[in-house]
């Protein structure tokens, strides 16, 4: 399982009007490799961010470009993201930081049975504004948003912004809480 982020940034499409599957081809491209096996996505490391490996790939996407671009967060392994992401689009990486953030909270059990899954799906069924609202993406935002305020802004840098309209924040309901904790490692 993994966990899929469709975003369109650079591509002049509207937030609130884009289109259902919205990531242009990158979520069937997915799904193809998906069942061929994600071992076959081509990549290239090309760095680490917050100590978590980083490789991009064509295969999710090229950044600025009309198609938009993707990410794949497969801890502990790394974060995989479209051509040109990993230098250009600090709330994106932010955001896919915060899956890594969801994993160590609540452990690989939880993470690739219920929050991986459920991302998955989001992301292969909802448009673009419905999967960002999706609640495994709000609050990985929630906590990426957290890790990076405590990071930065309480250690007297005020560079820190998060973009509130492209990565929606909130904290995990009760009720998906304790589905996670019924899986706790």
């Amino acid at each position: 399982m993994i966990i899929v982020t469709t975003l369109r940034h650079g591509t002049g499409t509207d937030y609130k009007s884009a289109p259902a599957g919205a990531a242009g081809g990158n979520v069937e491209k997915i799904k193809e490799l998906m069942d061929s096996g994600i071992d076959k996505i081509k990549t290239r490391y090309v760095g680490t961010f917050e100590d978590v490996n980083v490789y991009e790939s064509k295969m999710l996407g090229v950044y600025g470009s009309k198609d938009g671009y993707s990410g794949v967060t497969l801890p502990p392994k790394g974060i995989y993201v479209g051509k040109g992401v990993y230098r250009n689009d600090f709330n994106f990486m932010a955001h896919e930081f915060g899956h890594i953030l969801q994993y160590r909270e609540h452990g690989a059990l939880a993470y690739y049975n219920v929050i991986a899954p459920e991302s998955l799906n989001s992301a292969m069924t909802n448009s673009y504004s419905g999967h960002n609202n999706f609640w495994t993406e709000t609050y990985a935002n929630y906590l990426s948003r957290n890790y990076f305020y405590n990071q930065y802004v309480m250690n007297g840098m005020d560079y820190f912004s998060w973009n509130y309209r492209v990565n929606p924040v909130q904290n995990i309901s009760p009720a998906n809480l304790s589905r996670l904790l019924r899986l706790k490692w």
